[in-house]
Order: C-alpha cells, then sequence, then structure tokens
C-alpha cells in the first residue's frame, strides 16, 4: 500500500538519523532536544526567516518563538542577523555547528539519491520527482514555505459562568473569597464573594510575568542591578529575591525572580528594561488587563505594593491566570519550585530560590489532584491572597484564587481544601 511504503521511508530515515546522532554526540554538552531539533529544521526549511515568520510558520507566539531561539542561540545552532534593509529586524541563521549537525541526515538522503539514480531508468526517476514536486507543493499547503501562513488568532477570555452546579462555598475557609472554576469550560465549581474588590498584593507579579514574556524579545539579554533600586523596596518592607547591586542578571532569571520568592527588585528590574520606568510599565500592564477583557481591574505598579487605585477582583485574577498558563514560558516559570539562577560574579553557584507554596504541598494528598502552579501575595491591606492552577483527579485544568487570610500558611491550606473537595466537580 502506497501509505505504508511512505511511511516506512520516512521512519528509515528517522532512524538513520537518530542511530547517528546518538553515535556521534551522545557524550557532547549541549546537544539538541527533541523540541529545538523541530525548531532547527524549521529555519532550515524557511532559509533565515525572521522570529516573526518563525513563529507564524511554528503556530506559537513570538514571544514563546524567541524563548526557544534563545536557547538554541546560547547552544550556538542559530545565530541572529541583522537585516540590512530593516535594522530593527534580525534574520535566524544556523551556525555551521548546526550545519554539521544537519548533514548528518541529509549526508543520507544523498546515498539513497544516487542509489535511487542507478537502481532505476532515468524516465522512472524523473516521473518520481514529478511526483514528489507535486506533492510538495499542491498536496500539502498547510506547509507552504514561501508563504508563511497567517498568526493563529489571538484567543479571547471571558469571566467563568456559574451554573447549576455552581456550589456556594459552606466549606470553612480561614480566607474570606474564594473562586474554583473548571478551566476546560470555563464554569465555576464553587465560590464566595468572588465580584468583591480586592488588593492583588503580589498576585499582581502573574500580570507582570505575563507582560514581561510578552514583550521581550532577547532573553540573552541581562539587566544590572543597582542599589538604587533595592533600597526603597527594602524600606517599603518588600520581598526581594535576593540580587544585588552591580550583578548583571539574565532577563529570565529575573521573571523567575519576580515570581519563586517573589522580588520586587526584579519586578522594578523588568519594568525599566522593557518600559523605562514602573509607572510606564503598569500603563502595558493595564492595556493587557483591558485587551484580556477585565472589567474590574487597575494597576498602580509592578510588584503589588498597596495603593488604593492598584485593585481587581477573584473573577478578573482568574482570568490573568488563565493567559499566564497559556504562555508557555510563564507556565513553566509559576510551575516551578526550586531554581537556581544562573551564575554571576556576585553568585558564583547561581542564586537558589524557591516558591513557597509549591514546596509545602508537593507531598499533599489531594485525592488525586495536583496543584501544578501558583503565586501567592501579602501586604497588610490585603492579607494573604493566592492564585493556583492544578488539575482534577478526572485530568480537568482548574484554577483557584482566594484573598483575606490572616496567614499565608492559612492560605495555602484553604487552596488544599478547595482542590481537595470540589475539584472531583469538573467533568
Amino acid at each position: 500500500m502506497l501509505e505504508k511504503a511512505f511511511n516506512d521511508v520516512y521512519t528509515k530515515f528517522k532512524l538513520h538519523f537518530y542511530q547517528n546522532v546518538f553515535q556521534r554526540f551522545a557524550t557532547r554538552e549541549a546537544t539538541l532536544t527533541t523540541v529545538e531539533s523541530f525548531c532547527m529544521e524549521g529555519i532550515m526549511a524557511m532559509g533565515e526567516p525572521t522570529i516573526a515568520e518563525f513563529s507564524r510558520m511554528m503556530q506559537i507566539s513570538t514571544p514563546n518563538a524567541a524563548y526557544k531561539i534563545g536557547s538554541l542561540v546560547r547552544k550556538g545552532y542559530v545565530e541572529k542577523i541583522q537585516s540590512t534593509t530593516d535594522r530593527r529586524e534580525y534574520h535566524l541563521r544556523p551556525t555551521q555547528k548546526y550545519i554539521d549537525y544537519y548533514n548528518i541526515s541529509y549526508s543520507y538522503l544523498s546515498t539513497v539519491v544516487q542509489r535511487v539514480n542507478k537502481r532505476f531508468p532515468k524516465e522512472d526517476v524523473k516521473k518520481l520527482e514529478q511526483m514528489l514536486t507535486i506533492i510538495s507543493s499542491e498536496l500539502m499547503p498547510e506547509l507552504n514555505l514561501e508563504n508563511n501562513p497567517e498568526a493563529p488568532e489571538e484567543k479571547t477570555y471571558t469571566h467563568a459562568a456559574e451554573t447549576d452546579a455552581t456550589q456556594v462555598l459552606d466549606l470553612q475557609l480561614y480566607s474570606e473569597r474564594a473562586i474554583l472554576i473548571d478551566a476546560d469550560t470555563n464554569t465555576v465549581i464553587a465560590e464566595k464573594n468572588p465580584d468583591d474588590r480586592i488588593f492583588p498584593a503580589s498576585m499582581t507579579k502573574v500580570m507582570t510575568a505575563l507582560v514581561a514574556c510578552e514583550q521581550i524579545e532577547n532573553w540573552d539579554d541581562t539587566f544590572t542591578m543597582t542599589q538604587a533600586i533595592i533600597d526603597p523596596l527594602y524600606l517599603a518592607d518588600a520581598s526581594l529575591a535576593g540580587f544585588v547591586d552591580g550583578e548583571k542578571v539574565p532577563l529570565l532569571d529575573l521573571v523567575y525572580g519576580a515570581i519563586l520568592p517573589s522580588g520586587a527588585e526584579a519586578t522594578e528590574a523588568l519594568s525599566i528594561y522593557v518600559a523605562g520606568s514602573e509607572e510606564a510599565y503598569a500603563e502595558l500592564m493595564n492595556e493587557k488587563a483591558a485587551a484580556l477583557g477585565l472589567t474590574d481591574t487597575h494597576f498602580v505598579d509592578a510588584s503589588g505594593l498597596h495603593d488604593e487605585q492598584h485593585y481587581t477582583t477573584l473573577r478578573d485574577m482568574a482570568i490573568i491566570l488563565q493567559a499566564a498558563m497559556d504562555n508557555e514560558i510563564c507556565r513553566e516559570i509559576l510551575s516551578t519550585t526550586y531554581y537556581t539562577c544562573q551564575p554571576t560574579e556576585q553568585h558564583p553557584d547561581g542564586l537558589k530560590i524557591f516558591n513557597k507554596f509549591l514546596s509545602r504541598v508537593e507531598y499533599q494528598d489531594l485525592k488525586g489532584g495536583e496543584i501544578q502552579g501558583a503565586k501567592t501575595g501579602y501586604t497588610a491591606q490585603a492579607m494573604n491572597c493566592c492564585a493556583s492552577f492544578g488539575v482534577s483527579p478526572k485530568g480537568r485544568n482548574l484554577i483557584c484564587v482566594t484573598s483575606k487570610a490572616w496567614t499565608g500558611d492559612f492560605c495555602i491550606d484553604d487552596h488544599v481544601a478547595l482542590y481537595s473537595q470540589y475539584a472531583d466537580a469538573a467533568n
């Protein structure tokens, strides 16, 4: 059968490639991951695309593409070449290191083609070439390398809807407000005062991270921390990640520092890098809030320090977390329990940071469910709050937001209780 014949040939090309990769690169550091191999094959096929062109072809967001490209640049498989016509634009060019890697596969293709030319008459070879050309140009329109497909439509978000099954929480909680949402159906499983305006405290940093991940293009860049950033935050009793004056911090580590230990110096640094100031960055956050369709949210800063004009609701916060979950970089960071930043002169072994919420629940029995990511917050006015996401015992994606618990431990306990008691209702 034709399908089997196609599959057999394709499979043998793959197996030959894998054999040679293992033989030649098994002991080499920083070899390509599976996803990185896919990315490089796409770049090779497209012929020095821009990051935007690459993201459209792969149907992923530009920030996600930039993140993946950053890893390939660091490993030495691709380089960015500035456009000669538009100085703001960079093209992706595979390095000789990858060409050598790629040639493992291509050399076998050449060998097979030589055997084809010897095995079959010229007219049959010509016919095969014509058929393959037609297959490529006409029968695989989804992968037109010369005319990149349009970028996928941006996802829209709406507030989760109550249903007849939605429960008004009668569970004894420490938090004054709570909502548990089935993210797959966008319906409310259980709630308690979900429409009250709240101060989000450091839950703010979920939006901070999301905006950063959408705005940053060069993840290889660093930001030099200053004492002028640290001192006011220290006096304001803000939480800090531990970056110090003069430290050149990679941008990705700043996002990790903003989320895991809730470092306000990290959010300030991101604000300055992306927008020039925290005030300008807050405007970007408000623009994103409007784009997400949030109805009762306003940001004044990137860290969540108290301000009467800095507010949200549980429903709006759930949408922010959903958008962050849909961003690959944000989801990975929010899901990380322990992380070691890249070594710097000030931290030669790398600054070690962790997510207090996730470290406390990693061994909790949630009756088959799992809390996968979270961001807590605290100010004297907001008290303790948290936004988390996880999965139900039936594999449904869940979002939980609570506010105004007396202690951080009580806040975490409420999330454990909500997932344990109500997550099974997601179906």
